[in-house]
């Protein structure tokens, strides 16, 4: 494994992180918003 490989599926893994956080918060604001009806 080289550094440039080790590199690239860090960022992988970081791009993935972030967009579940980000699924995760949508589907949270909408649960809040119909909890809230």
């Amino acid at each position: 494994m080289s550094a440039k490989h080790v590199e690239q599926i860090q960022t992988i893994q970081v791009e993935q992180a972030v967009r579940e956080k980000t699924l995760l918060e949508e589907v949270e604001s909408q649960f809040c918003t119909k909890a809230a009806e």
